[in-house]
């Protein structure tokens, strides 16, 4: 798919995809569809999409479909067995299902008995003041770098929920090495892939774990201190609140690196880093 948007920055890039959205509602697949965009992978929409707002991007669609599809519907005063392919259902049976889900009534009580539907607004960027705290991040040039460790893919809609055990898993059996994670999301655009791991410097590594290997890049470094799970959700909160929207990129890679410092990822003392990769920034001594 030809990328015809173009934006500056994550504030940008999350409306091009509430405009994309609304200008493709009726398309099945639309995570997928903007998953091949440009914007949407430079900037980690998907992932940053549930930090900014209180949903995941897969349920906010939801959400507008059937925003659409009751007003529709009931404009018309009719329910017509082929309406679940306009709104990009593969049988009637799901869309039912995701309409009653939402509204509480199916289409057809809709009409019989004049039950009023839930709607749910198309989101809009606005600003206001915010902050007012130090985000402590520096920039610097790695070179390439080569891990050692395992995969796991998660949906973003439950990773809240499961990720936070598969990384205290890998940090027992690793309990004196520093770790690092890779995150980048996977081409379904509903799923990401989690790598954690150890460097490793072996010729010939454990053939039982996953190799993953980085190129030299630059990268914004961010230090935090804080407890995991939520030093890493309050922190990529404040990254693409605080820090991405006020930085132009020319190019950003489509992973981020999280680095963990031996010790109790439960302390309010634990230390950790985001490494957020990016091609325009200027080496300093």
């Amino acid at each position: 798919m030809k990328d015809v948007y173009e934006c500056k920055n994550l504030i940008e890039a999350i409306q091009l995809t509430l405009d994309y959205i609304e200008d493709h509602i009726y398309e099945p697949n639309l995570i997928t569809k903007l998953s091949m965009l440009d914007f949407f992978r430079i900037y980690h929409v998907q992932r940053s999409f549930s930090l900014v707002s209180t949903y995941s991007l897969s349920q906010y669609i939801m959400q507008r479909k059937m925003t659409h599809a009751a007003m529709n519907i009931g404009l018309r005063g009719c329910y017509s067995n082929n309406d679940y392919k306009l709104y990009g259902y593969e049988s009637r049976k799901g869309f039912e299902h995701a309409f009653k889900d939402f509204h509480g009534f199916s289409p057809s009580e809709m009409i019989s008995s004049g039950c009023l539907p839930r709607l749910h607004s198309k989101l809009m960027i606005s600003f206001r003041l915010i902050g007012g705290e130090n985000l402590n991040y520096y920039h610097k040039r790695m070179p390439e770098i080569t891990f050692v460790g395992t995969y796991n893919d998660f949906n973003y809609d439950v990773s809240k929920d499961l990720l936070p055990a598969f990384f205290l898993e890998q940090q027992r059996k690793h309990q004196e090495e520093e770790l690092f994670a890779v995150i980048r999301d996977n081409p379904d655009g509903a799923t990401f892939s989690y790598f954690i791991g150890r460097i490793t410097h072996d010729i010939v590594p454990d053939n039982k774990a996953d190799i993953l290997t980085i190129p030299s890049s630059s990268y914004y470094i961010i230090d935090t201190t804080g407890p995991f799970p939520q030093f890493t959700n309050n922190l990529r909160e404040k990254i693409f609140k605080d820090l991405l929207p006020n930085i132009k990129q020319k190019k950003q890679a489509d992973y981020i690196i999280e680095k963990y410092y031996p010790g109790d990822s439960l302390s309010d003392s634990y230390k950790s880093e985001i490494w957020i990769p990016a091609e325009d920034i200027k080496e300093e001594d």
